[in-house]
């Protein structure tokens, strides 16, 4: 139904309100205040024109708003604005295709009052942050669209950063930055230090997300895999008794730190590199398709490293699509990269674990209490949220798998030298790469003057940690 003039009372909105399992709202701060500045997040899966979005005083006109639109996969809006300094709620109401999909009431707090009260109150339960919420269709939407902002670049510019929390701490890229009113996203040490490898990543962000939206999140210790076989994996251990241990009684600041360094202990590259029909891991895979590759998706190649997908960009004026992903690096650093075979290893061969696209399992809770369990293979292909498992990739070797990719960056058939300059291009960005890693191993000899690093003996030497994991060209290529 079209949306009126005046915005509808609260009573009806709730009736216009049928989409809310496959559209997402996010508001940042999480308890917004009237008279500050605020900021709406809407996505969703189910088409590629972004939503039409429309803030208002219940039952009144629409307030004025900065509106930024991004259609494809997930469409999304962004909407910044201020709160009117003496409104006690506003209302939110989400259109696609001329339909009302979603209409929600926000609640404000008084002009004046502290977030970090607020913020405070929040955490002040047990366990490193509460499950308020459950990951669903529209959840997943938020954090696709989340991430995309998180790296958001234009076609072509070098993307790096020196750690994950440089970009966590940068309000115009991170729509939740600071949104629980702890300074959580201040520049260490006041705030959160996030310093993921290329294994930690995708959980980092997953985990941040997942702490700002009172989602439940969890993650399994596996094995690396060895003679033959994939990496295998134990039970799930949860975020909230990751993160209650050592501080329990803490802030919830505090008690997220925990869980964030528990979490970079107990996860490495054999955690992507599970059997792609392996129940009890922590990714399932996805089959190749536009909708399925979505932002948030990871890719484990054969040799141990793993990228996120966070962006597409679409073919125009005769030049190629390109599909973006960022990794992290021993040293901490995070860069962007664009799909290529450089970037992007292929092997399929099963002795070296179940590699390729694969999605972030929805933990969900038992009951009300803090036991967690993720859904089966079967599960998430039965489920009317999720549905893209499949195991194609298995089947695939590496000229069909790369002809497949393609196919989907770049649909139609392809100018052999403008696919000649990208592949050109991706070469460079992939020197550039390198030669900032090669820069920070030169600034670590310079302020250790006299220090020898030992090289590791053996296998040994893609599994070390230290210096030698942080800077030699062993580690960073193969064992991050």
């Amino acid at each position: 139904m079209p949306v009126p003039a005046e915005l509808p009372d609260a009573k009806a909105c709730a009736r216009l309100d049928t989409g809310r399992d496959s559209v997402g709202i996010l508001t940042s701060p999480e308890h917004p205040v009237a008279g500050e500045p605020l900021r709406v997040l809407v996505a969703t899966f189910a088409g590629i024109e972004a939503p039409g979005v429309r803030i208002a005083e219940v039952a009144r006109s629409p307030l004025s708003a900065t509106i930024t639109t991004r259609p494809g996969i997930p469409a999304a809006t962004v909407v910044s604005l201020d709160a009117p300094p003496d409104a006690r709620a506003l209302e939110v109401v989400v259109t696609q295709s001329g339909r009302v999909e979603r209409c929600m009431v926000m609640s404000l707090h008084p002009r004046g009052a502290s977030s970090r009260a607020m913020g405070d109150a929040r955490g002040a339960g047990a366990g490193a942050w509460p499950m308020s919420r459950s990951w669903s269709g529209a959840e997943e939407a938020l954090y696709a669209a989340w991430l995309r902002e998180l790296f958001r670049a234009p076609r072509g510019e070098e993307l790096a950063f020196p750690r994950l929390d440089a970009v966590t701490s940068d309000p115009e890229r991170n729509l939740l930055h600071d949104s629980l009113g702890l300074g959580e996203d201040r520049a260490p040490p006041d705030g959160l230090r996030l310093e993921p490898d290329c294994a930690d990543t995708p959980y980092f962000l997953r985990a941040y997300f997942a702490w700002k939206r009172s989602l439940p999140f969890a993650f399994r210790s596996c094995s690396r895999g060895e003679r033959g076989h994939a990496p295998t994996c134990s039970g799930l251990h949860a975020a909230s008794a990751a993160g209650a241990g050592a501080t329990s009684g803490g802030s919830e600041l505090a008690r997220a730190e925990h869980s964030f360094t528990t979490l970079a202990r107990g996860v490495q590259s054999g955690n992507g590199r599970a059997a792609l029909d392996d129940d009890a891991s922590d990714f399932y895979p996805i089959e190749l398709s536009r909708r399925a590759l979505r932002p948030g998706v990871i890719y484990a190649d054969p040799y141990g490293h793993i990228l996120v997908l966070v962006d597409w960009s679409e073919g125009e004026a005769g030049h190629p699509g390109v599909l973006y992903a960022i990794d992290g690096q021993p040293d901490g650093s995070i860069t962007r990269k664009r799909f290529w075979e450089g970037n992007f290893l292929w092997n399929p061969d099963p002795a070296l674990g179940g590699s390729g696209f694969k999605a972030f399992r929805p933990v969900v809770r038992i009951g009300s209490g803090p036991e967690l369990r993720a859904p089966t293979n079967a599960e998430i292909a039965a489920s009317g949220a999720y549905g893209d498992f499949s195991l194609e990739q298995a089947g695939l070797d590496g000229a069909t798998f790369y002809d497949r990719m393609e196919a989907l960056i770049t649909p139609g058939t392809r100018d052999p030298l403008a696919a000649q300059q990208e592949a050109i291009v991706a070469l460079s960005e992939a020197v550039e790469v390198r030669k900032t890693s090669v820069e920070n191993g030169e600034k670590f000899t310079a302020t250790h003057p006299g220090a020898v690093i030992p090289m590791p003996e053996g296998f040994a030497i893609f599994e070390a940690s230290g210096a030698w994991e942080d800077y030699s060209t062993p580690a960073r290529d193969l064992a991050c």
